[in-house]
């Protein structure tokens, strides 16, 4: 099997994750420089910073650049996706004002045909170390 091993309790077809991860699997990993380094969990809910994912049609030319230009700007996570919105940024802001100007400079940008955002309620599970310990 390639990729990652696979605990016996866990069924092949279950995302692969933290618990995915046999007992040795993650030391395996650090030896043969799979694992890049570590970053601390920060609890954005703690800090009021509200979570906000924004879907975005960008031309197939631009995707590369757009996304860059995301990450330049702040975003946590960009993802290159299938289907019509070819990006998903996650992003955090400490209050709406701050979300609406970013929104505000990606509907002026020529190379964003599309954007939508859509603001998380409450984090659920994200980055969940706790299956390392």
């Amino acid at each position: 099997m390639v990729g990652p091993s696979r605990s016996r309790s866990t069924p092949d077809d279950a995302p692969v994750g933290r618990a995915a991860l046999d007992d040795d699997s993650l030391e395996r990993r650090e030896a043969a420089g799979d694992v890049l380094g570590y970053a601390p969990l920060v609890d954005h809910d703690a800090l009021d910073a509200r979570t906000v994912l924004v879907r975005l049609r960008v031309a197939p030319d631009d995707v590369h650049a757009v996304a860059a230009d995301l990450a330049a700007a702040g975003a946590t996570s960009v993802f290159e996706l299938t289907g019509g919105a070819n990006l998903l940024a996650v992003c955090r802001f400490p209050d709406d004002a701050g979300r609406e100007r970013f929104l505000a400079g990606l509907a002026t940008d020529d190379r964003v045909r599309d954007a939508s955002a859509t603001v998380a309620l409450r984090t659920v599970v994200e980055g969940d170390a706790r299956g390392l310990l």
